[in-house]
Protein backbone atom coordinates (compact mmCIF):
# COMPACT_ATOMS: atom_id res chain seq x y z
CA UNK A 1 0.00 0.00 0.00
CA UNK A 2 3.04 2.27 0.17
CA UNK A 3 3.14 2.66 -3.60
CA UNK A 4 -0.57 3.37 -4.05
CA UNK A 5 -0.22 7.14 -3.67
CA UNK A 6 2.64 7.59 -6.13
CA UNK A 7 1.09 5.16 -8.62
CA UNK A 8 -2.22 7.05 -8.60
CA UNK A 9 -0.37 10.06 -10.03
CA UNK A 10 0.96 8.09 -13.02
CA UNK A 11 -1.39 8.26 -16.04
CA UNK A 12 -3.13 4.93 -16.61
CA UNK A 13 -1.95 4.57 -20.23
CA UNK A 14 1.66 5.20 -19.20
CA UNK A 15 1.40 2.54 -16.51
CA UNK A 16 -0.12 0.06 -18.98
CA UNK A 17 2.64 0.82 -21.49
CA UNK A 18 5.37 0.24 -18.88
CA UNK A 19 3.81 -3.03 -17.70
CA UNK A 20 3.37 -4.23 -21.29
CA UNK A 21 6.96 -3.33 -22.12
CA UNK A 22 8.28 -5.24 -19.11
CA UNK A 23 6.09 -8.28 -19.79
CA UNK A 24 7.17 -8.35 -23.44
CA UNK A 25 10.85 -7.97 -22.52
CA UNK A 26 10.81 -10.72 -19.91
CA UNK A 27 8.73 -12.92 -22.22
CA UNK A 28 11.22 -12.53 -25.07
CA UNK A 29 14.13 -13.15 -22.71
CA UNK A 30 12.63 -16.28 -21.18
CA UNK A 31 11.40 -17.63 -24.53
CA UNK A 32 14.90 -17.28 -25.95
CA UNK A 33 16.38 -18.88 -22.81
CA UNK A 34 13.97 -21.79 -23.23
CA UNK A 35 15.04 -22.14 -26.86
CA UNK A 36 18.66 -22.44 -25.77
CA UNK A 37 19.91 -18.92 -26.55
CA UNK A 38 22.88 -17.81 -24.44
CA UNK A 39 22.54 -14.10 -23.75
CA UNK A 40 25.75 -12.07 -23.53
CA UNK A 41 25.97 -10.97 -19.92
CA UNK A 42 23.10 -13.31 -18.99
CA UNK A 43 20.51 -11.32 -16.97
CA UNK A 44 22.46 -8.11 -17.53
CA UNK A 45 21.16 -8.11 -21.09
CA UNK A 46 17.60 -7.49 -19.86
CA UNK A 47 17.96 -3.68 -19.58
CA UNK A 48 19.36 -3.63 -23.12
CA UNK A 49 16.42 -5.70 -24.34
CA UNK A 50 13.96 -3.39 -22.53
CA UNK A 51 15.60 -0.32 -24.08
CA UNK A 52 15.57 -1.91 -27.54
CA UNK A 53 11.88 -2.83 -27.34
CA UNK A 54 11.03 0.63 -25.98
CA UNK A 55 12.83 2.23 -28.94
CA UNK A 56 11.11 -0.05 -31.44
CA UNK A 57 7.67 0.61 -29.95
CA UNK A 58 8.34 4.37 -29.91
CA UNK A 59 9.34 4.31 -33.58
CA UNK A 60 6.25 2.29 -34.51
CA UNK A 61 3.97 4.73 -32.67
CA UNK A 62 5.61 7.70 -34.40
CA UNK A 63 5.23 6.05 -37.81
CA UNK A 64 1.56 5.28 -37.17
CA UNK A 65 0.85 8.82 -35.97
CA UNK A 66 2.19 10.29 -39.23
CA UNK A 67 -0.02 8.17 -41.47
CA UNK A 68 -2.97 10.11 -42.86
CA UNK A 69 -6.34 8.61 -42.14
CA UNK A 70 -8.27 8.13 -45.38
CA UNK A 71 -11.79 9.55 -45.37
CA UNK A 72 -14.67 7.34 -46.48
CA UNK A 73 -15.62 7.93 -50.13
CA UNK A 74 -19.01 9.46 -49.27
CA UNK A 75 -17.83 11.68 -46.40
CA UNK A 76 -18.88 15.30 -46.35
CA UNK A 77 -21.61 14.92 -48.97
Amino acid sequence: MLVRGPLERVPENTLKYAVGLLLTSFGCFWAAEGAGVDWPGDELSLPVLIAFLALVSFLIVQALRRRPVPLPSGAGA
